[in-house]
């Protein structure tokens, strides 16, 4: 499936600037941040299902919102992998698996002790215009198209990989240089080793196929067991196997130059020509 013709339609919730000092925060900073800023205050986000909020932090002078979430259900059958999860723990598992893809789609989010009760903070991404429900603000035709489609089918590779559930457009966000964040992932690494969309997978970033291709189970084990466990780290490997013969598959019929693409180098294209406005 290709987005060549989408139109975006971007929509206003809590619409609001951070100072540039925040923005240049490196994903360790960010880490830091989330586990040690005193939070001034909360309040709900007021949209889905699972009492998010959204928190303000203050840590060394910088102060910056993070997404509070809590939710953490699980159905299990037997010793079969599990049946439904939304947890605040998969959240964190997608940020550390994007990290180990390098593929920098997902905010940074880590696991911190709130009121004696574990929940995801999550990064609250700067400068962005984000979907909401209950009104659309304008519908904006990307810059360059065909640098937005390969964004998009990122964000769609990304979702089968760790079978996300609740893929919409409500859980992307667009920051004003047309960079794509993907949010969200309670739903996400449901115990199922096949792949939601497959149709879907057409193009990659050549980077993070490599490493796509390169993970080890000791790797993901390390860093993702903890957090949805070994049954769902062991679908996540067979779903990782099935993609990569996917792509592998669709190089051999159309070439590498089709399927293959810099991604930094789609987001630069993105935001030279014009930056997204902010919405006022």
């Amino acid at each position: 499936m290709r987005y060549a013709a989408l139109f975006v339609v971007v929509a206003l919730i809590g619409f609001e600037f951070a100072p540039a000092q925040q923005s240049v925060l490196s994903r360790a900073e960010q880490e830091e941040f989330l586990l040690k800023g005193v939070i001034l205050s909360r309040r709900p986000i007021g949209i889905g299902i699972t009492k998010s909020v959204r928190v303000e932090l203050s840590y060394e002078g910088i102060e910056h919102s993070a997404h509070l979430q809590t939710v953490d259900l699980e159905r299990t059958t037997g010793r079969a992998a599990t049946d439904f999860r939304d947890s605040y723990r998969s959240n964190v598992a997608a940020y550390r698996l994007d990290q180990l893809l390098g593929q920098d789609l997902v905010p940074t989010s880590v696991i911190r002790e709130i009121d004696g009760q574990p929940a995801a903070l999550t990064w609250w991404v700067d400068d962005t215009a984000m979907m909401k429900k209950e009104r659309y603000l304008k519908q904006i035709t990307p810059p360059d198209i065909a640098a937005w489609s390969d964004q998009m089918l990122q964000a769609e590779f990304f979702n089968n990989l760790v079978y996300s559930t609740d893929p919409n457009l409500g859980n992307l966000v667009i920051d004003t240089r047309w960079r794509l964040w993907a949010l969200d992932f309670t739903r996400a690494f449901q115990g199922r080793a096949d792949i939601r969309r497959p149709a879907s997978l057409e193009r990659i970033d050549a980077g993070v196929y490599e490493k796509l291709k390169s993970l080890t189970r000791p790797e993901l084990t390390s860093s993702l067991q903890e957090l949805i466990g070994g049954l769902g780290v062991a679908a996540l490997v067979v779903r990782r196997d099935k993609i990569v013969a996917l792509f592998e598959a669709r190089i051999a019929e159309v070439g590498r130059q089709r399927v293959l693409f810099d991604l930094q180098a789609q987001r630069r294209l993105l935001a030279t020509p014009r930056q997204l406005a902010r919405v006022k």
